[in-house]
């Protein structure tokens, strides 16, 4: 085994004339294994880094799994492990810090790192005759739970082969769902006429579904290989014709067919010069967008949901301007000397009081559908641009000292209820009232009555589960919430909250009798000791 330059830090200066004493070095071996099955793991990369920084030195694995780094003077050694086809802990938490952390001394004893071999899945595509399919696309969705709320992100896309067999590797541990095609035929005339009805294959959710509502997810093991197959049904093409009002005669026009997955539909859609339309696409639901100019060359668009079950001709769809939510923002300060009235000549985001507005989509879809609010340059307004349909919660990030006292469209409370934008409909400015006269929360967990880490959710009595907010501490150390509005909020303690839905009312529910009820006063910090809970499966 090989060892390049290990970069710690000298010891002592070079002194001339002088005697330096050679430091004590140290050996550090281990054993790297299959966490599932236990077994070594060879020609695995080992690297040895020292926590103050620098270089790291690299070893491979024996055929026993073991490794040894030789003369390593007394530090704190962060210990990493990576192989192909194995996952190590950083890549399967990204979003956290997992490093093995080791204290190199005379008395160090050997180490086992342990790696998670990837999942599999494979499986083979027919039609309803039993005919192998070839080239159907096959994609993979992982499920993560982002800040509390699911969403879909695509891992993996495949295609079968000329059996109609299809293998997707190197998955870590976790859910998944599996989409077949649409298959299409390859090209066509939107307006040529023709005798007889094309076929094709639509979209096919796991095991066999047409929606995403009724698809069930596969759960993948370290190390484990699942079987997925699809037999799928050839359907009729139906054909979606009408005419598109609102744009000049002659103007390019995008028409496109949104699915489930929240990608595009690749089917040929043709518009003439008299702006009507034709396309051919199998049954299913749809979001049908249009985007194309006005008179004045101003951007609009149309996005109308469809659901699609025969032939729908002679349609008409009118184009209007791109659909626009003001933000208006009102401060309200009490007095405090450093605190500025908001005015229109700082065209920063920050003047508002706001380090960020967001509409997040709650609609049950794979792809989550996000906006930021943004300033218009003409006179610095704030507002969200191109909205889409759909429903949505509102997050607000005020600036210190400010926090959110309310926020509004109409008369919706968006703090406890989501705005609902429906196609063509207008909705009423976003009304928020931002104050300075916050409360704090701090304290320590507790797990078996000695201090611990971990996580802490608190949510407010006057708002939805979608605005809880989550604070962490270190052993020992105490968790900080501040700029909270005053009023009563419940409080609850976890190791982590890695994967946990915690946005959802019905992943929560079984947790909230066992939360801590506190009050907040305006200006002030309470304090409360949280006994740490043990997370259901």
């Amino acid at each position: 085994m090989a060892l390049v330059p290990f970069a710690f830090p000298q010891a002592m200066s070079d002194i001339p004339g002088s005697i330096r004493a050679t430091p004590a070095t140290h050996s550090l071996s281990g054993t790297v294994v299959n966490s599932i099955s236990g077994e070594p793991v060879r020609r695995a990369l080992v690297q040895a880094g020292s926590s103050a920084g620098g270089n790291p030195i690299s070893v491979f694995s024996d055929a026993e799994g073991r490794f040894e780094f030789a003369s390593l003077p007394e530090s704190e050694i962060v210990l990493s492990v990576r192989k192909p086809g194995f996952f190590n802990e950083l890549e399967l938490h990204p979003d956290f810090s997992h490093y093995e952390l080791v204290h190199l001394g005379a008395d160090a004893s050997s180490v086992v790192l342990k790696l998670v071999p990837e999942g599999t899945i494979v499986g083979h595509v027919v039609s309803s005759k039993g005919e192998a399919i070839e080239d159907s696309t096959i994609r993979i969705f992982q499920e993560h739970i982002v800040e509390g709320r699911k969403r879909w992100d695509l891992r993996s896309q495949v295609s079968t082969d000329e059996d109609g067999q299809f293998r997707v590797a190197n998955l870590v541990p976790g859910q998944y769902l599996l989409v077949a095609g649409p298959d299409l035929p390859g090209s066509f005339t939107p307006f040529a006429r023709r005798s007889s009805r094309l076929r094709g294959f639509g979209t096919t959710f796991y095991p066999g579904v047409p929606n995403l509502q009724a698809a069930t997810p596969l759960s993948i093991a370290g190390g484990q290989q699942v079987q997925a197959d699809f037999s799928m049904k050839s359907e009729p093409l139906f054909k979606i014709s009408g005419t598109i009002l609102g744009v000049p005669v002659g103007t390019p026009v995008n028409v496109q067919f949104e699915t489930q997955t929240g990608e595009i539909l690749p089917a040929t859609v043709g518009v003439d010069a008299n702006e009507k339309f034709q396309a051919r696409v199998p049954a299913g639901a749809y979001v049908l967008q249009l985007r194309g100019p006005d008179q004045a060359g101003q951007a609009q668009a149309s996005d109308l949901p469809l659901v699609v079950n025969a032939d729908m001709e002679n349609l008409t769809f009118a184009l209007s301007p791109e659909i626009a939510l003001p933000v208006r923002v009102e401060l309200r300060p009490t007095g405090a000397p450093d605190v500025q009235p908001y005015t229109r000549s700082n065209r920063q985001l920050s003047s508002y009081g706001l380090s960020m507005v967001r509409l997040i989509s709650t609609d049950k879809r794979m792809q989550v559908k996000e906006f930021a609010a943004d300033r218009n340059e003409k006179g610095g307004a704030l507002a969200f641009h191109n909205l889409a349909p759909g429903r949505y919660v509102v997050e607000i990030a005020p600036v210190p000292p400010w926090y959110v006292r309310s926020a509004s469209s109409g008369t919706i409370d968006l703090l406890r209820e989501e705005l609902v934008i429906s196609p063509g409909h207008r909705p009423e400015p976003l009304e928020v009232i931002l104050r300075d006269d916050g409360a704090g929360l701090r304290g320590t967990i507790e797990a078996d009555g000695k201090p611990s880490g971990g996580t802490v959710l608190l949510f407010s009595d006057h708002m939805s589960l979608e605005h809880v907010q989550t604070a962490s501490a270190q052993n020992g150390a105490e968790f900080l919430f501040s700029g909270l509005a005053p009023g009563e909020y419940k409080v609850l303690a976890f190791d982590s909250v890695e994967g946990l839905e915690f946005k959802n009312p019905e992943v929560l529910g079984p947790y909230l009798s066992k939360a801590v009820s506190v009050t907040l006063q305006p200006n002030d910090v309470a304090r409360v000791n949280l006994e740490r809970m043990i997370r259901t499966k």
